[in-house]
């Protein structure tokens, strides 16, 4: 046996496993660095966007002092203005400086830069003509023009900001979570300040147009808000992680949800217009501004540090890869020749298994070379490793399956929730119109729970309405939605051929429930229906079906209760049908069913 020659193989060999370890260290080094190259450029794109945002916030301030300046000559308000003016031209230097920086020559981005400040000049030029005005001679119509200029510049900067917001999304992913979260922060800001305006323009003596206006400006407002709301109360609190991001949503449910918006509702509905004048409702207002703001400097604070949590972790994961690459080197030249058939050998097979068990791949595997006696556990602990592995994948499916039921579900009746309800129904709606299937939604509430309620408790109170539940389950067919709706109410949307179809269908749901339901002390439970029916090629969007099958639900109830209102006139739908079947009848009974009902 040529033993120089064997050792010259041995150490060749041992040099191409030295050479493979290096490289293979020196890709993770890579690959560690190249993550913290892209962790810097998330983090630089975030705070472009934030610079973007707080313009927008400092314009929206501007806007709300200019509307109280030219309707309130105090010294102080000019006073402040002056410094929302100034804030506003800070923030602006600091986003055109970013703009050229980080943006460049971008034709889109500059014209729409170049139009923000010419809008804006030329609102502040409408500002001042206002002020300069005395008290006596200013108008309301010259109120209504200073909050038309600065909300065409807030309109601008909207979308502006929503550009670069775009283009931060498009070379950066991994933030388009965080660019969303701001964005629908900033608008509800936005819509904040819209809604605040409208009050302000109500409150001034005006004419009975603009005070329509506001009207108008203020009912559009409340909608947009209450989206946005609920799209940020998805996500934030407890189940965001940040401490700072919940105390902040937690203020700005105190202040913003719990006071402004109540207030301004009050105020606009006539019942506490006389109290307040536009700037004292202001000085009410603006603080739940202010806690939206607040609820956006947490959000992005809470970014950031979450980028630079992964770009400090990218760098951990340079040096750590960076180390064992050169011990591994080390040690390989030392003891290569002794190592190489009982050690490396097995660490290579032990590699693959760890590196498929990564990836995702738990298939056992087993590694039938001979084993050093030091790593004869390995293998054995990756396969419980591999085990744990798969238990824990299972297990958290398992908990993200009764997360989103447990998220979609009435507790207590275990219908749909409200908004679970209005998230499919909206895509059942959309569906329907591709496909010009006829729909029909239903909104019934329980007469007399209040009474059920005082009487036998809320005990028999909720065990009325689960009852109502569990006996209306027949009547739900494949593919129909049924909630409780809020409170009392319950609500079902679900295809009808015809409108008559759809009215048998509800009447016969309001006789079962008279007939087969008792509630506290032997009372039967009756129940008031609201129907709407949307043919298939209507084209109605869920918001005016819904809207449609509240207001007969009124009328119901309105025309003595226990009955079904299908229509607009004065008088209740009815149907002369016997107690009906369950909705999953055969179509020639549903047939048969429909044509037996009359208005």
């Amino acid at each position: 046996m040529d033993t120089d020659r064997l050792g010259r193989l041995q150490w060749a060999g041992g040099a191409a496993i030295v050479l493979g370890c290096l490289v293979l260290g020196l890709f993770l080094v890579f690959e560690a660095r190249s993550d913290c190259t892209q962790y810097k450029a998330a983090g630089e794109a975030l705070s472009h966007h934030h610079v973007a945002t707080r313009l927008t916030h400092a314009i929206s301030a501007e806007r709300a002092m200019s509307a109280l300046s030219a309707i309130d000559p105090n010294p102080d308000t000019a006073r402040t203005i002056v410094t929302r003016r100034d804030r506003t031209d800070a923030e602006l230097g600091v986003f055109k400086q970013m703009l050229v920086a980080s943006f460049g020559a971008q034709g889109e981005l500059q014209a729409l830069m170049q139009r923000l400040e010419d809008r804006l000049g030329n609102a502040r030029d409408t500002v001042n003509g206002v002020i300069a005005l005395p008290i006596d001679q200013r108008a309301n119509s010259h109120v209504a023009d200073v909050i038309g200029a600065m909300f065409a510049v807030c309109d601008i900067m909207s979308g502006l900001r929503d550009k670069i917001g775009q283009a931060v999304i498009k070379s950066s992913p991994d933030v388009t979570s965080d660019i969303l979260l701001v964005t629908t922060a900033s608008a509800l800001r936005e819509q904040g300040g819209r809604l605040g305006a409208s009050v302000v323009l109500y409150l001034a003596p005006s004419e009975k147009e603009l005070e329509r206006g506001a009207v108008r400006e203020f009912d559009e407002a409340i909608g947009r808000i209450a989206v946005l709301l609920s799209s940020l109360t998805g996500v934030l609190g407890p189940a965001f992680g940040d401490a700072d991001v919940e105390r902040a949503a937690s203020e700005m449910q105190n202040l913003f949800v719990a006071t402004s918006v109540p207030l301004a509702t009050q105020i606009v509905r006539g019942e506490a217009k006389a109290v307040y004048t536009s700037k004292s409702f202001a000085d009410a207002f603006i603080p739940g501004l202010y806690a939206i703001e607040k609820v956006f400097e947490a959000i992005a604070n809470a970014s950031r540090r979450k980028i630079e949590a992964k770009r400090d972790a990218a760098y951990r994961k340079t040096v750590q890869a960076a180390i064992p690459t050169g011990a591994m080197l080390v040690i390989s030249l030392a003891v290569v020749s002794i190592f190489r058939r009982r050690v490396f050998q097995p660490l290579a097979g032990a590699q693959e298994q760890i590196e498929a068990i990564a990836r995702g791949d738990l298939a056992h595997a087993s590694f039938k070379s001979k084993v050093a006696s030091e790593l004869q556990s390995l293998f054995p602990g990756l396969a419980l490793v591999r085990d744990n592995q798969l238990q824990l994948e299972r297990d958290q499916q398992r908990i993200s399956d009764q997360f989103d039921r447990l998220s979609e579900t009435d507790q207590l009746t275990g219908c749909l929730n409200r908004v679970a309800f209005l998230r499919r129904a909206k895509r059942v709606v959309e569906a329907a119109n591709a496909k010009e299937i006829a729909l029909a939604i239903v909104v019934f509430d329980i007469d007399e729970l209040k009474w059920v309620n005082s009487a036998g408790g809320y005990v028999a109170g909720d065990e009325t309405l689960k009852k109502t539940a569990t006996e209306l389950g027949h009547y739900i067919g494949e593919g129909d939605l049924f909630a409780r709706y809020g409170g009392d109410e319950f609500a079902m949307l679900f295809a009808a051929r015809d409108r008559y179809s759809a009215l048998a269908t509800a009447e016969a749901m309001r006789r079962h429930i008279e007939k087969s339901l008792v509630t506290f002390g032997g009372t039967k439970t009756t129940a008031s229906f609201g129907m709407a029916f949307r043919a298939c090629d209507s084209g109605l969007g869920l918001e005016q079906l819904m809207a449609t099958a509240e207001r007969r639900l009124v009328a119901a109830k309105a025309h003595g209760r226990n009955c079904v209102c299908a229509g607009d006139d004065d008088a209740p739908a009815t149907a002369t049908l016997p107690l009906g079947k369950p909705r999953n009848r055969p179509r020639n009974d549903r047939a048969q069913a429909a044509r037996s009902t009359r208005r």
